[in-house]
This record gives C-alpha cells, structure tokens and sequence, in this order.
C-alpha cells in the first residue's frame, strides 16, 4: 500500500491505496473518530483478491485536510464523489458509521453509474479489532463479486 493524496469538495484526503489501477475499485470509507487505518487489513485482503483499494480518511480525520467551516454530511458525500471520479467509476463502497452512511446517499444520488455496489456492515470494524474480520470481510467481497447482488443497476 502507499499513501496518495486526492482533491476531495474543496481539500485534500490521504489515502492508503493498494492494487492495479486497472482492477475494480473499493473505496473503504471509516467510521467518524477512525481514520483510514481502521481498514488497513480489510484493504490489504481486497488487493490480494484482485482489487484495487483505496482505503481513505474523511475529511478532518488522519492526514486529510480539515474544514474551515465545520462538516457537513454533504461535504463527505461531495468529497467521495469526487473521489468515485477520480480513480474510475464506478466503484464498490465497503463502509462504517458515517462511511457507510456517506457511500449510501452517494449511491442513492448518483446510483450505478458511480457506484456499483455498497456494504455497509460495522461489525466488519468491530471484528477487525479483535482478529476476526478475514471471515467476515471475504464474504463481503465474495458478495462484492456476485452479479446482480447489492449492484445498484
């Protein structure tokens, strides 16, 4: 993995990313109070299977840019957009808590031209603290991988 820098509504995210550029995207987005790391091992794991991931931290949070005017939901759902954009729709979105409730508006208002698929699932965090998300976490992409189930077409 190596950390990048994209232009998020108005900042600039870190990102750890990992993978061939050409492969399908996962966009990892944490929970409020984490940071990117929080999905290290579940982003690694997405590599090994053949994706490209791209595990960022939201605005304000990690080695991302923080607001000068406060944060707003819109301003998460503007900043994964962009993002969606950048590394080539459409992508998957795997998020906690306030990721997964940004990738759901997202996926609600641009549907599967920018994101194809959608896991929000918190006790895949929960359980990567405590060394147990690898279960977990491949039937979250054996899903990802599934025609037809949770795309947004």
């Amino acid at each position: 993995m190596r950390t990048v820098r994209y232009s998020g509504a108005g900042l600039t995210l870190a990102a750890d990313v990992g993978g061939a550029a050409g492969a399908p995207p996962i966009l990892f987005m944490h929970g409020g109070g984490q940071t990117r790391h929080s999905w290290k091992r579940a982003a690694y794991r997405a590599v090994e299977r053949g994706y490209h991931a791209i595990s960022i931290d939201l605005r304000g949070h990690g080695e991302s840019d923080w607001a000068q005017d406060g944060y707003r939901l819109d301003d998460y759902v503007a900043d994964a957009r962009a993002l969606a954009m950048e590394v080539g729709p459409p992508v998957a979105i795997v998020g906690a808590s306030l990721g997964g409730l940004t990738g759901l508006i997202l996926a609600g208002e641009e549907g599967a031209s920018l994101v194809r698929a959608l896991v929000t699932h918190p006790e895949l965090l929960l359980l990567d603290e405590l060394d147990g998300e690898l279960v977990e976490l491949d039937e979250a992409l054996d899903v990802l991988e599934l025609d037809g189930l949770l795309l947004l077409e």
